[in-house]
């Protein structure tokens, strides 16, 4: 864009002076036409006429090139300012830039640090609640291993209370079995030494 800029003004920099350079030369020319085509067509009673208005078309001429000039002056003092003006913008536009970037630079830095804290916490959170899954699933799994070995325990007692509870209650019948077989055994040799 600045080159852009740079070209147009230089553009207009060589029109301006080709123009003030042409201006007078043109006004001449077309003088020197005019009288050239007026004296070649028309009769001596009317070429003074014709000059006259030759004469005031060429003051006229020349007080427009003498407006003119003053702006083409100013024109070329501008032209002549531009590289000055366009440096001038363009270490403006370079530090404008420059500040920009360096803005742009802090915010992303900070919004990384804010990333990174947000992460961070969300990882300690994380971890935090995992861990905190993880007690709570081994105090369930203890939990449920102790209510296991409790019932494990319980049903070998149970097992064990039965078992005796019947060795108990067998444990009697089979000495009432036994003496009844023993007496019945010792009567029976003295029933057959009796007959």
């Amino acid at each position: 864009m600045v080159a852009e800029l740079t070209t147009a003004v230089d553009d207009l920099g060589r029109r301006f002076e080709l123009y003030s350079d042409q201006l007078p030369r043109q006004a001449r020319w077309e003088a020197e036409y005019v009288k050239s085509e007026a004296l070649s067509e028309l009769k001596l009673d009317r070429v003074f006429p014709l000059a006259e208005r030759a004469v005031g078309s060429a003051e006229r001429a020349a007080a427009s090139a003498d407006r003119l000039t003053p702006m083409v002056e100013r024109a070329l003092g501008l032209v002549e300012g531009a590289p000055k003006l366009l440096l001038g913008e363009r270490d403006a536009v370079i530090k404008s830039v420059q500040d920009e970037l360096t803005r742009a630079t802090g915010f992303v830095e900070k919004e990384r640090i804010v990333a990174l804290e947000y992460l961070t916490n969300e990882r300690i959170a994380a971890l935090n609640e995992m861990r905190e899954t993880v007690a709570r699933e081994r105090q369930a799994a203890t939990q449920d291993i102790e209510h296991l070995s409790l019932k494990v325990v319980d049903h070998a007692f149970w097992r064990a209370a039965q078992l005796l509870a019947l060795i108990l209650v067998a444990l009697p019948v089979a000495l009432v079995v036994i003496v009844l077989a023993l007496r019945r055994s010792a009567r029976m040799p003295a029933a057959n030494g009796r007959v």
